[in-house]
């Protein structure tokens, strides 16, 4: 008997015809009555209808460079203003009672 792990590698799943939806996104989306708002957001799915098209991963995200390097200067010094806001909204919530 096969185990579940066979069963998923024999059968792909649905296939889809990427370039085919995206295409059909695109032909939505450049039509002049769509709005601007919603052709953004089609133009974006035709994106990612190619990427996934081409094998990659439609959802892969790459997370930006921080323009500035934090020291533990900076975080103590946040930590250090969050709770003396802290201890200014319970000062503040016993006075209002």
């Amino acid at each position: 008997m096969e185990s579940d792990d066979t069963d998923e590698k024999d059968n792909p799943g649905i296939q889809f015809d990427y370039v085919a939806i995206g295409q059909m996104l695109f032909d939505v989306g450049k039509k002049p009555e769509t709005i601007s708002r919603r052709r953004k957001k089609l133009y974006d799915l035709v994106k990612r209808f190619d990427v996934a098209a081409k094998g990659g991963d439609p959802y892969r995200f790459e997370a930006p460079e921080p323009e500035i390097e934090l020291t533990a200067q900076d975080y103590e010094e946040a930590q250090k203003k969050l709770k003396e806001m802290e201890e200014e909204v319970v000062t503040e919530r016993k006075r209002m009672k």
